[in-house]
């Protein structure tokens, strides 16, 4: 996940944890740095996001936030189980792996679930995806189209 102007976080889930690295141009050529690494985020289905200072995901089968600058976990949620999700207008699109869908506000001070609906069944390790107003989402043997109202 890239983090403006110079950091990338990576992320790896079986007990492994996450970075935030450094990239930067020297007189002998490029240069990476560990900013931090820690335990907080191991990414296992899903990437993370970046928003404002935060990164957001899932470790293992904790939906999570952490402070890009620290690494320091801000909180943490659960009911979503090794989900994935989408950033979207100042907004987390957030898929359960059980098909539960949630709106869930882009906040590092609090877990906030705006909406949500269980939309699939069976076992759902496919990133939401989301244009021209639409969000496709799919388990293992079906995918959905859900026409969201808003700007188009």
């Amino acid at each position: 996940v890239f983090i403006a102007p110079d950091r990338v976080f990576v992320s790896s889930g079986y007990g492994m944890g996450g970075a935030v690295l450094r990239m930067e141009r020297t007189e002998t050529g490029p240069s990476v740095s560990e900013v931090w690494f820690n335990k907080e985020m191991k990414n296992h289905i899903s990437t993370s996001v970046y928003h404002e200072g935060a990164i957001y995901g899932f470790d293992e089968a904790i939906f999570k936030c952490v402070d890009a600058q620290t690494g320091q976990e801000r909180w943490k949620a659960r009911g979503y189980g090794k989900g994935t999700l989408i950033l979207a207008d100042g907004h987390l699109i957030v898929l359960g792996d059980d098909g539960r869908l949630a709106m869930v506000e882009a906040n590092p001070d609090a877990h906030v679930e705006v909406a949500s609906a269980q939309v699939l069944s069976d076992r759902c390790w496919t990133t939401p995806s989301l244009a021209g107003g639409r969000l496709y989402l799919r388990n293992m043997v079906e995918i959905v189209c859900l026409d969201l109202p808003g700007r188009h």
